[in-house]
């Protein structure tokens, strides 16, 4: 709908163009402007649109890859500086504490899901006669 009404006005049905009166010129003032809007809304609908097609994995490992650009560019930039180097060897570190943190805590879940799935049998088999 919006692509209709800014055609419209820029193939030259209102009187406006290159060579318009004033009000063709204020005519190709509203069109640019209408597609400015059509521009931006457009692209908010694209984002919308690639935001609901991913899955919230997909959405993570994206949030990430982009994290892990933006932190290699500026470690590239500033490489020779010792506290940056510092500092991104501690971040290192701390990234693969964290993850060892994760795969601990993932562990610990399966065998309190294990724990509670025996207790559970158990309870079922006493409130039998």
């Amino acid at each position: 709908m919006l692509e209709a009404a800014g055609a419209t006005g820029a193939a030259g049905g209102g009187g406006g163009g290159l060579f318009g009166t004033a009000s063709g010129s204020a005519s190709s003032a509203a069109d640019a402007a209408l597609d400015d809007v059509e521009f931006g809304l457009d692209r908010l609908l694209d984002g919308v649109e690639r935001y609901i097609g991913l899955t919230g994995a997909e959405r993570d490992r994206e949030r990430l890859t982009a994290s892990n650009q933006a932190t290699d560019d500026r470690l590239g930039f500033y490489r020779k500086d010792p506290a940056v180097r510092e500092a991104a060897q501690k971040r290192r570190e701390a990234e693969q504490k964290l993850r060892e943190a994760q795969k601990r805590e993932r562990e610990l879940i399966a065998k309190a899901r294990e724990r509670a799935t025996k207790q559970a049998e158990k309870d079922a088999a006493r409130s039998r006669p």
